[in-house]
């Protein structure tokens, strides 16, 4: 078997920088992107975090349970957990609103799927009243008596 190389030394000696300038030009184009959008989660992260606690408070207690949990098993695991979402509080934020969002919107599909198996409940159901006329019973007459008590059983 031959191995044949093929070395392109008669084209532009500049194409390979023209790639390189180009891959490190898209990376540097790609950090200035990820800085603006970090620097809009900063701003946004403290009414994200408000908002993740009207929706669903029990995501953020479960969360801080999860650090506290991996404090008590292994510290320092729990610690550098710590550190990272201090560190990145921004996408911890964010990692919060989008698993309250997606808790709520799972307690809604739920309870439509519960409405669509067993059923709507009404709130109350109008009954016509109508008198009844038993057969055998007559009204009983009460004596009247000196007592104000019981002239309120009096019709």
């Amino acid at each position: 078997m031959s191995d044949q190389r093929n070395f392109n030394i008669r084209g532009n000696p500049f194409s390979a920088l023209l790639g390189i300038l180009i891959t490190v030009g898209v990376f540097i184009l790609l950090f200035y992107l990820t800085q603006f959008i970090f620097k809009l989660l900063w701003i946004a992260s403290p009414f994200l975090l408000v908002a993740s606690l009207v929706i669903d408070h029990t995501v953020f207690l479960g969360y801080a349970k999860w650090i506290g949990r991996l404090l008590k098993t292994r510290f320092w695991v729990g610690l550098g957990a710590m550190a990272l979402s201090a560190l990145l509080f921004p996408l911890t934020v964010l990692y919060l609103f989008s698993r309250s969002l997606l808790n709520r919107k799972v307690r809604e599909v739920r309870k439509e799927a519960e409405i669509r198996r067993q059923g709507e409940y009404a709130d109350f159901e109008i009954v016509e009243e109508k008198p009844l006329d038993l057969p055998g019973l007559e009204k009983e007459s009460r004596t009247k008596k000196g007592n104000d008590y019981d002239r309120l059983f009096d019709q």
